[in-house]
């Protein structure tokens, strides 16, 4: 996990020292945004939920952090909306350079495309898409990803096949 400070002054986020220096940040300045990349969100689970408990007492607005990850998946992003997670962004390069705060969505609206199905898990230090749908099957390719997995499933073929088999 991954965590950046963005405010106003800054023309990039800057890389933060872990979630306690992000959320000393965010106290000490109005306009600060907290981006946390999360590269292994099936595990990072209980630390992102952390860090919104904290925010919350410390009196930080949920709006303010967002929670950037290429592994979007129903099991981490519901729980985490239930603690304010307001702003999602689907991170397309966890090795390259902070996300963007503007390419953030709203949770809520990506909950309402996502497919049930996929989730991520994360074995020997890797962490990979999954078709719950389709037996497990890895979803390497972005195209098949936005055309069905965020797309509420529409015209998934290993839904359609698993819906016929019942």
């Amino acid at each position: 996990m991954e965590i950046w400070l963005k405010n106003s002054k800054r023309e990039s986020p800057v890389r933060c020292n872990g979630a306690l220096a992000a959320l000393d940040g965010l106290t000490k300045s109005g306009d600060s945004v907290a981006i946390i990349g999360a590269n292994s969100p099936d595990i990072d689970l209980a630390q992102l939920e952390t860090i919104f408990r904290l925010a919350k007492r410390f009196h930080v607005d949920g709006r303010r952090i967002i929670v950037a990850s290429d592994y979007p998946s129903v099991d981490w992003i519901k729980p985490l909306a239930s603690l304010g997670l307001d702003r999602l962004s689907l991170w397309r390069n966890p090795r390259g350079p902070a996300p963007s705060a503007s390419s953030a969505a709203g949770a809520d609206k990506v909950l309402t495309r996502l497919c049930p199905h996929l989730h991520a898990s994360t074995k020997r230090g890797k962490t990979l898409r999954l078709c719950g749908a389709g037996n497990d099957r890895i979803v390497l390719a972005q195209k098949p990803m936005e055309k069905w997995c965020l797309s509420k499933a529409k015209g998934c073929p290993h839904l359609a096949r698993m819906e016929t088999a019942r």
